[in-house]
């Protein structure tokens, strides 16, 4: 499958989204239809089977990361994808902000403040460290760069949403990586025999 012109993947205007077959040579006759067509963000010029130009989803996006902020509340790793989302689900968002979406400040519980602290020495603390990093590195893909990860992880391990992990969550965050949780078990079944 070709794509066409890079502008048209960033150009205002109109199309409608469809799975349909695209021809992969385009002929010079083509590319003056394509050029005609004008295709809103996170669309692109194709020729379909039938040699009718449509306006189709982007299927790869850069992998360089300028979060954005979109409408919805989440954060791409760029444009290109926060409009290829939009594209995919059919629905509506636009760039609220660039960077990070922010999250309303919670005010946290009085008892959050005065938790008992979880007893274990430095070193099994920066083993756990490296295990949690390791685990965040792992996740990594094309698509999703390591802050997109750190971002994810951490909203799935903050249970009540307050933008703080307790003790208690960061226990049991980690006790669902049982790799990274029974590699800790033994570490310290072996200091202390």
């Amino acid at each position: 499958m070709k794509f066409l012109s890079a502008w048209l993947l960033f150009a205002a205007g109109w199309a409608s989204v469809t799975s349909v077959p695209v021809k992969d040579e385009i002929t010079d006759s083509q590319l003056d239809i394509c050029a005609a067509v004008i295709c809103r963000p996170g669309r692109v010029c194709r020729i379909l089977d039938n040699g009718v130009a449509s306006c189709q989803c982007v299927q790869h996006c850069p992998s360089h990361h300028k979060p954005v902020c979109g409408t919805n509340g989440v954060t791409y790793d760029n444009h290109c994808m926060l409009h290829k989302d939009a594209c995919l689900g059919q629905k509506h968002i636009s760039i609220k902000h660039k960077g990070h979406c922010k999250k309303p400040k919670v005010k946290l519980p009085h008892h959050k403040y005065h938790q008992k602290p979880v007893v274990c020495f430095q070193h099994e603390r920066d083993r756990i460290r490296r295990h949690f990093v390791e685990l965040l590195e792992s996740k990594v893909s094309h698509d999703r760069h390591y802050p997109r990860v750190v971002d994810d992880v951490f909203d799935d391990c903050d249970h009540d949403g307050d933008d703080f992990l307790s003790t208690h969550e960061l226990s049991k965050c980690v006790r669902r990586n049982n790799t990274m949780f029974h590699t800790w078990l033994k570490h310290r079944s072996e200091l202390a025999a």
